[in-house]
């Protein structure tokens, strides 16, 4: 096997970002998306939702009650901040691990 055909088989094998972190960042793109049709698709993923609560409860959003719930959550980080959120537990996982080559 030729050097070239190792790396595009290893290129096939990197973990997908979540489904559920590509449809909420395609969400996010539009200004004007609906809070609830964020929620629905966060909700499914749970590592996104746990890592989303976590973020709006600490300190740097001057937390003053805990928010349990993702709707709370979207609206106290706001769109910008939650796509970030989105982006960093959607690649997380991936970073993790370590590359060979």
């Amino acid at each position: 096997m030729s050097r070239r055909e190792e790396i595009l088989k290893k290129v096939q094998s990197v973990p997908a970002i979540p489904a559920a972190a590509v449809k909420a960042l395609q969400l996010l793109q539009n200004p004007d998306v609906k809070t609830e049709e964020l929620t629905r698709v966060l909700e499914v993923d749970s590592g996104l939702t746990a890592g989303i609560l976590k973020l709006s409860n600490s300190s740097f959003f001057g937390a003053t009650r805990t928010i349990a719930s993702v709707r709370e959550a979207i609206v106290r980080l706001g769109i910008v901040n939650l796509r970030k959120a989105v982006m960093a537990g959607a690649v997380q996982p991936l970073q993790s691990s370590e590359v060979k080559g």
